[in-house]
């Protein structure tokens, strides 16, 4: 389709609106990748007590890698840490009372797991995301939005007020998701070493 002319001359589009110019194709691009994108639909079952010792060895073991690595902790170190403060937090496994351990399906295949705390605050309930994972073959397709989504709607029915999370300095994709799905940095701890 033409642009009316004026006096033989075609009328220029705004930037970002012509397809032939760099931004024009930049604006295409970006609307096809946000139509084209498919977030799945993923819904959030109470682990079961085989999912909880798999869950818990492997979150022992990944929270061991992150503490090692942000805290300039040897290994070992941080994995009778990470031991210790899983057995502090989950006293009681699945029924620790405020603590709520869920599989993530889409349809009847696991995709991953989600680990929150609730506890009462003077402005009402906060929820803390202890352990958030997408089964690694699974990353960069839209289940951690879906599981995000779906935690979030669990806190509503709650009547959570805010969701709050760790994210170690490495983990600069889990950064930006978590910031591009609203969440905002409360505290930044940084290190030099010598």
């Amino acid at each position: 389709m033409r642009t009316p002319s004026i006096k033989g001359r075609r009328k220029r589009r705004p930037c970002g609106a012509c397809p032939r110019c760099a931004a024009g194709r930049a604006a295409v691009l970006m609307q096809r990748l946000n139509y084209s994108r498919r977030v799945p639909e993923v819904r959030l079952e109470p682990m079961t007590e085989d999912e909880y010792a798999e869950f818990r060895k492997r979150s022992e073991q990944n929270y061991a890698t992150r503490i090692a690595a942000a805290r300039a902790l040897p290994l070992p170190e941080a994995r009778r840490t990470a031991t210790d403060e899983h057995q502090a937090l989950l006293s009681a496994g699945l029924r620790t009372p405020g603590h709520y351990l869920w599989t993530a399906f889409e349809v009847d295949q696991p995709v991953g797991h989600l680990w929150l705390h609730v506890e009462a605050k003077s402005d009402g309930l906060h929820a803390f995301g202890y352990d958030f994972e997408v089964r690694p073959e699974l990353r960069r397709r839209g289940y951690g939005r879906a599981i995000t989504a779906a935690a979030e709607q669990k806190c509503r029915e709650m009547s959570v007020v805010a969701i709050g999370l760790t994210v170690f300095g490495p983990d600069k994709a889990a950064q930006s998701l978590y910031e591009d799905l609203g969440f905002e940095t409360t505290v930044l701890q940084m290190r030099k070493r010598l």
